[in-house]
């Protein structure tokens, strides 16, 4: 079944009463022909697999399962429509839109449009072109392999339940190939899993699956290693994976990294375990690459909204290595959860609070409580403020009657904290730069509202909006340049309705936010924008403020609130 055909057997499994041919046109906005010949194909489904009965009556068509739960494995042993796409491009020389449209049970309209679809999100990945004898993958063979090899690995309990691969078999195979000294010298930093799968797609892309499943007994299995050794898909992939191996060094990791630390003016934190790490992932990510879109499986979005530089710095990494070594590294983002972990701890300043409280139980408790509750702050007890000469990042005043300081100070009785004090400190610690610094980070004069008019692309925008700050000089031409490399990636930094444009600055001492109001919604990867905030900040700046953090935080608690603004004195007024 196809994508909609599966939409229609989970409509009318799970109605209570008959679902009408006209409610069917309605949701699939298809013709009545074609939703009888999707009846009819999901009819012959049921029949054939022994799954059910398709009732129909006046009122419309219901289907009743042998087993409710079987609605779920049923979706579980389905291919989407961008699989079986690729895995045709895989299998032909050529493939043409009236082949796909038999397969697929769609229009040719339809079939056309999802090529172009699958053109398009694969564009950075894939060569597919077009001639007169059909669409073409133009890739080498370990690469086709893969991708087999990754719908396979999306889609493992269908192809076992369709072969009659039961899940004891596929777990001995698994240990066997683990065990096999053959397998792990042959494709060097590939798992066990992979390399089934690998295997199960030279026969799914030969036509020769049945062969395969009958050598997938453990007492069989040695007999298709000769296959395995013979073919010209799996020899392919071997070398591809030894030539990884071979090229790939801890020496062109620590040259990119310094590349970084250049251009930027940052040094990571224990960079010879990050250096170790990175060749790791490396290593493993080149020799068996997963290719396929699947937002689900690295759901990381939260974690790029509260640490940007660090996956900004992913992608330049990514390009470094692409320009200097030609090594593609089609998914960045995994790269930036290292960048989080090894620069955020370096971007942290060292933090001192003072307690300000007279010598007493109360203030030593007070102390061990500040002192557990903040990692890598300095916390100091005295009621002399006079005596102490070192910076302080904030005061707490137990006494409320500490004089004015150069420090910021909050007043509070003095008493045991209770947790909501201790959270009450931490978001004034790490928020202060900004609280003092608001009117120059969100600069007024450049607030200003922008015309969509009849523009559809997000880069047409973007780029008006920053031709716009460049001629007012408030962003250079190389801000102008990075914040549009970065937004022509597709990785967008977005938060609710507000899209936030930014890039890290060469340029020292930069810490600004220029916000923009759209005149109209902008629809954007499925959501309305309302909001556009530029950001430039250099390295030195994100190090004392945290300022993505802050924004990530701020548009969240104040969702519903920023959703009816529309300037900026109102954007910022809750800071």
């Amino acid at each position: 079944m196809n994508e909609r055909q599966i939409v229609i057997f989970r409509l009318l499994s799970d109605a209570i009463t008959p679902v009408s041919i006209e409610t069917l046109m309605g949701i699939t906005q298809k013709s009545k022909r074609t939703i009888f010949r999707d009846l009819a194909t999901i009819n012959q489904y049921l029949s054939k697999k022994e799954l059910g009965t398709m009732e129909s009556t006046n009122e419309g068509y219901r289907i009743t399962l042998v087993d409710n739960n079987q609605s779920k494995k049923i979706f579980n042993h389905q291919i989407n429509d961008e699989e079986t796409i690729l895995l045709a491009l895989v299998q032909n020389d050529y493939v043409t839109i009236e082949q796909l449209t038999e397969k697929l049970y769609a229009s040719r309209f339809a079939i056309t449009e999802k090529m172009n679809i699958v053109k398009m999100n694969y564009k950075d990945v894939f060569n597919i072109s077009v001639t007169n004898k059909g669409h073409h993958l133009n890739e080498p063979i370990y690469k086709k392999l893969l991708i087999v090899a990754n719908i396979i690995q999306r889609n493992i309990d269908k192809y076992l339940h369709d072969l009659d691969i039961s899940t004891d078999q596929y777990q001995k195979t698994i240990f066997f190939i683990k065990e096999s000294p053959y397998f792990s010298v042959s494709f060097p930093n590939c798992s066990p899993a992979q390399i089934f799968y690998l295997i199960f797609a030279t026969y799914l892309i030969t036509d020769e699956i049945n062969s395969f499943c009958k050598s997938i007994s453990l007492e069989d299995f040695l007999s298709i290693i000769a296959d395995v050794k013979s073919s010209k898909y799996l020899e392919e992939f071997s070398n591809h994976c030894m030539m990884i191996k071979e090229s790939l060094s801890k020496e062109k990791i620590y040259n990119t990294i310094e590349l970084l630390k250049e251009e930027f003016s940052i040094e990571f934190e224990d960079e010879e375990e990050l250096i170790d790490r990175l060749e790791d992932h490396l290593l493993r990510e080149l020799s068996y690459t997963y290719y396929l879109k699947d937002d689900s499986l690295y759901n990381i979005s939260d974690y790029m909204a509260l640490y940007p530089f660090s996956f900004d710095l992913s992608m330049y990494f990514c390009n470094y290595l692409a320009t200097m070594y030609n090594f593609e590294i089609y998914n960045s983002k995994l790269i930036g959860l290292y960048f989080a972990v090894y620069v955020e701890k370096n971007l942290k300043e060292n933090k001192k609070i003072l307690l300000y409280a007279p010598q007493s139980a109360i203030s030593f408790l007070n102390r061990e409580l500040l002192q557990d509750y903040f990692t890598g702050v300095t916390i100091e007890l005295g009621d002399n403020v006079e005596k102490l000469s070192n910076h302080y990042s904030l005061i707490i005043d137990c006494t409320q009657a500490l004089n004015s300081t150069e420090y910021p100070v909050v007043k509070v009785k003095n008493q045991l904290f209770t947790k909501s004090d201790l959270q009450h400190f931490q978001n004034i610690l790490e928020n202060i730069y900004i609280h003092n610094h608001k009117n120059d980070i969100f600069n007024q004069p450049t607030n200003f509202t922008y015309p969509i008019l009849n523009q559809k692309n997000w880069i047409s925008v973007i780029e008006g909006i920053t031709l716009m700050l460049q001629s007012k000089n408030v962003i250079s031409s190389d801000e102008r340049k990075a914040i549009l490399t970065r937004e022509q990636q597709d990785n967008s930094l977005i938060i609710n309705d507000i899209i936030i444009p930014h890039c890290i600055s060469k340029h020292s001492g930069r810490f600004n936010c220029y916000y923009v109001h759209l005149d109209n919604d902008f629809i954007y990867e499925d959501r309305k924008i309302r909001h556009v905030l530029i950001t430039v900040v250099s390295p030195e700046n994100q190090k004392k403020s945290n300022l993505f953090k802050f924004l990530y935080n701020y548009f969240v608690d104040n969702k519903d609130y920023l959703s009816q603004v529309n300037n900026l004195e109102d954007f910022i007024d809750r800071i």
